[in-house]
């Protein structure tokens, strides 16, 4: 069964514990939702309610103890190990509340890994990094290494790098260019709706649809979805299905 086309994420019962017995945590219980295509939707919610582990199984990095998920009419939890890390390659970007950059690397240089890894001509990926630092506004930082950065340019050099192989749909694990507020849309320039082709002599930039986790309401106001996990469970979803019952 693939996703309507409508729909970029499908999840029906998910269900996620983790340890055993009377220690166990049950950090999904049951979480049903649909994601349509073109959305910005935030998943707002207290420390532990289950947010990231929410993301990391849409996203592939984890499986579900129970339940199905479906991301651009592909089923993750049939997938293999060596399918998902495909689909991660691919189609799913995600950007971490730690960055994840390599410190040896110049921040072109990162923003070039998953173009590599790609295979991607030499020349469009020197294309799309300089494009793609330009986005962020770091077209005069590129040759600096992480260290030599502050922490809000750190975390648009890894915007730019999740982005800059147009993904189907990228995962945000906190608000983008939270720390440096003045540049909420510049940093977001690349989050819109439908990604272009991926190879092409004149290369643009990527308009991916986003969804993100946080703790604070301060970037939900211009989503146009704040579903709140809470004990495991959704308290308002996306898509408007309801709690399974």
């Amino acid at each position: 069964m693939s996703a309507p086309a409508a729909e970029m994420v499908v999840t029906e019962d998910l269900t996620r514990t983790f340890g055993a017995g009377h220690t166990a945590t049950r950090a999904l219980r049951g979480v049903s939702f649909t994601v349509p295509a073109a959305s910005l939707v935030a998943l707002r919610g207290r420390s532990g309610s289950g947010k990231t582990t929410l993301l990391n199984i849409v996203g592939g990095l984890d499986r579900p103890d129970s339940g199905r998920v479906v991301v651009a009419g592909q089923d993750v939890t049939a997938m293999s190990g060596r399918e998902r890390m495909r689909l991660r390659r691919t189609s799913v970007a995600f950007i971490f509340q730690s960055f994840g950059l390599i410190p040896i690397l110049s921040a072109a240089e990162n923003v070039g890994v998953p173009l590599r890894i790609a295979g991607v001509d030499p020349r469009e990926r020197e294309e799309r990094v300089r494009l793609m630092l330009d986005i962020v506004g770091l077209s005069d930082h590129g040759r600096q290494r992480p260290g030599e950065l502050s922490g809000g340019q750190q975390q648009r050099v890894a915007i730019a790098r999740a982005l800059a192989g147009a993904p189907t749909c990228c995962w945000p694990t906190s608000p983008p260019a939270s720390s440096t507020p003045r540049r909420p849309s510049r940093s977001c320039a690349c989050s819109g709706w439908s990604s272009p082709p991926r190879a092409s002599r004149s290369w643009s930039p990527p308009t991916t649809p986003v969804s993100s986790a946080w703790p604070t309401p301060s970037w939900s106001s211009k989503t146009a979805r704040s579903p709140r996990p809470d004990d495991g469970e959704l308290t308002a979803r996306p898509g408007g299905r309801r709690r399974p019952g």
